[in-house]
């Protein structure tokens, strides 16, 4: 199981690939790679695994919703429950894991240790930082999208224009950001090709500067710490990812309140933030053209 950001959903699965499964029952049914065993027991969209977005209970949320860090989770579970029987209990031993649970010779604990490992080779000798920031880009237009399905599904209201407004204009610089993405992506590849250090690091520069424009210095409202615009906490739900919570919550509020004004216009700025996010990032990849 894996919970991570688009912009890591490519590394994810790449290094999972790379790695030999070790427990006997899923080689003997054929798959060989730990990515095998990932993408039968959690199928997902676009020919990968289902990988959510991390929990603001999980160790690392910090990272990510603070500091706008991308992270990623990762353990070995079963696949037809969250917890095993015996978990955080006196009966939790050594014996028990390698030779009831986790055989033979800590198979899984093998897996997953090979994967962090692997993991972090990649991220380290990479010439490229493996951030695919067209697949983010891709999922922001996807969120444009489900937005104005969501606010389309509201009570024609005049006090939600603005808010409609501001999703146009969002979907629309989602796009840009696409285009100028995947031009970006070409650009760096070239420059690996070339080995040319100087634009190396002005590639790695910039994709870590185009993660860094989600991260609102404000925080959410109510919610300082919570500044990445499109992965936080939201209010409703401390221990569930959620995208772009503060504009869902925003929505919330308006359906629960009888000042529709106030609230309406209070959607329409958390939409505007994240506008404003979005053409940061343009900016940030087509100074290369």
């Amino acid at each position: 199981d894996v919970t991570t950001i688009p912009s890591l959903r490519d590394l994810a699965v790449d290094v999972a690939k790379r790695i030999p499964n070790h427990v006997e029952e899923e080689v003997e049914a054929g798959r060989k790679a730990l990515y095998d065993t990932w993408a039968h027991t959690s199928p997902g969209k676009d020919d990968q695994p289902d990988m959510k977005i991390p929990s603001g209970n999980s160790d690392q949320a910090g990272f990510l919703t603070f500091a706008g860090v991308p992270v990623i989770d990762f353990k070995m579970m079963n696949a037809t429950r969250n917890l095993y029987p015996l978990y955080h209990s006196l009966f939790e031993t050594p014996f028990v894991n390698e030779h009831l649970y986790d055989k033979p010779d800590f198979a899984m604990h093998s897996n997953i240790g090979r994967y962090w490992a692997e993991l972090a080779r990649t991220l380290a000798d990479s010439p490229v930082l493996p951030l695919n920031v067209t697949r983010m880009a891709s999922e922001i237009a996807g969120y444009a999208i489900d937005l104005k399905k969501a606010l389309d599904e509201i009570p024609e209201n005049p006090n939600l224009i603005e808010a409609k407004q501001q999703t146009v204009l969002l979907g629309k610089a989602a796009d840009k950001f696409l285009n100028h993405s995947q031009r970006f992506a070409q650009h760096a590849h070239h420059v690996e090709k070339a080995k040319h250090q100087k634009k190396l690091r002005g590639v790695n520069e910039r994709i870590m500067m185009t993660e860094r424009c989600f991260v609102n210095p404000r925080g959410a409202p109510d919610s300082p710490a919570n500044r990445h615009v499109l992965y936080a906490v939201s209010d409703k739900n401390k221990y569930a990812g959620r995208t772009m919570p503060t504009v869902y919550d925003a929505i919330d509020e308006y359906n629960e309140t009888a000042d529709k004004k106030k609230a309406g216009r209070k959607v329409a700025e958390q939409i505007s933030i994240i506008y404003h996010s979005v053409h940061c990032a343009i900016n940030t990849l087509k100074h290369f053209f």
